[in-house]
């Protein structure tokens, strides 16, 4: 009896595709998919309906939703048949491959289909060399978009350049450039200003949210707008550590003139930095202590989680927080802030 085939269509589009000028929009993916499926259906093939698309997400690693429902459906036998434009939207890792999908694959009996790559499409000795050689360029391809991206960045930078991301308050984003925003710089001004005399984080943003102050709002490109919510502790501490208000942007560990105004001035800046040393060498945490800064990441956003602490009758506490909700974005996870001790105990047990 021939065996039923149930074929899904991955597609994949992330935000390096732009740079290699390739054909990668979803539904360009799909249609070319569908016309090899087509050439297929009198054979009995069949099409799901369900669709199973990654818009946004890049191929260095399977943290993707669309691909992560696509194993489990494999897992449960309801697909056996997956179409891809190219192999590179499957995945750009070869220790991705190897170690889950290939073994997913071939535990499932699934057989997969390259559009553009169909010598990759039978079973031989020499088509597996061409396929684990596909996925070594394709590593190696993402692994040098990345660096031509870190070079133009770091080159940028280091001339004072604003290069995206979300606005800080007091300031708006045209033509790659900040300009001040004249009543965010206010509000700017007022929380550096009330951090002398309250020498703390806390009471500055119970007194200004008091005020009826609230974090900038922010739209991102799908037009949802984000913030617009409470000061947070960690907010504040954000604001009067970041460069930018003194007219400078940092990068990696140096400070590099921006080629904008600042908001604050250097005697003011100085004076908070002095108190924020004082109340470091009496409470702080050394950075060694936050074993996972810098790795771990929030579930929902996927940006990485910073490291913080609070104290509690002369008791320090240590958590990670997701970074969008501190600069008081929307972050949907029910697990913004994490015990640092918890998180830490648990890796350390899974790595030993």
């Amino acid at each position: 009896m021939k065996k039923e085939v149930r074929c899904a269509i991955y597609t994949r589009k992330s935000n390096e595709d732009g740079l290699e000028q390739a054909f990668n929009s979803i539904e360009s993916q799909r249609a070319e998919c569908e016309k090899f499926f087509n050439t297929k259906k009198q054979e009995g093939w069949e099409l799901l309906a369900k669709r199973y698309d990654d818009g946004g997400y890049s191929g260095g690693n399977l943290d993707r939703p669309a691909l992560c429902e696509l194993l489990r459906d494999i897992e449960i036998g309801r697909v056996n048949y997956v179409i891809v434009f190219k192999l590179n939207r499957l995945t750009r890792s070869l220790v991705d491959f190897i170690r889950v999908i290939s073994d997913k694959f071939n535990r499932n009996r699934v057989r997969f289909s390259s559009v553009m790559e169909p010598y990759l499409n039978e079973e031989s000795t020499d088509n597996e060399f061409m396929l684990y050689l596909n996925l070594g360029i394709a590593q190696r391809e993402r692994k040098a978009v990345g660096d031509h991206i870190r070079i133009k960045i770091a080159g940028s930078k280091e001339r004072g350049l604003w290069m995206g991301g979300a606005v800080p308050l007091g300031y708006d984003a045209k033509e790659k450039k900040l300009i001040i925003n004249e009543e965010e710089a206010k509000v700017v001004k007022h929380i550096f200003e009330r951090f002398i005399e309250l020498k703390s984080v806390a009471a500055v943003a119970k007194e200004i949210n008091r005020q009826g102050y609230r974090v900038k709002e922010r739209k991102v490109k799908s037009g949802k707008i984000y913030g617009g919510g409470e000061f947070k502790k960690a907010t504040v501490r954000g604001i009067i550590t970041n460069f930018t208000y003194i007219g400078k942007i940092k990068y990696k560990e140096k400070c590099y003139p921006g080629q904008h105004e600042g908001i604050i001035d250097e005697e003011l800046w100085n004076k908070v930095e002095e108190i924020r040393r004082t109340r470091q060498a009496k409470y702080a945490l050394r950075y060694e202590e936050m074993l996972l800064k810098g790795v771990i990441r929030c579930h929902s956003c996927n940006v990485s989680m910073a490291g913080t602490h609070t104290r509690k009758r002369n008791k320090s506490y240590r958590y990670y927080v997701c970074r969008n909700h501190i600069r008081g974005m929307h972050c949907q996870s029910s697990n913004r802030t994490i015990a640092a001790g918890e998180v830490e105990k648990y890796v350390i047990e899974e790595v030993r």
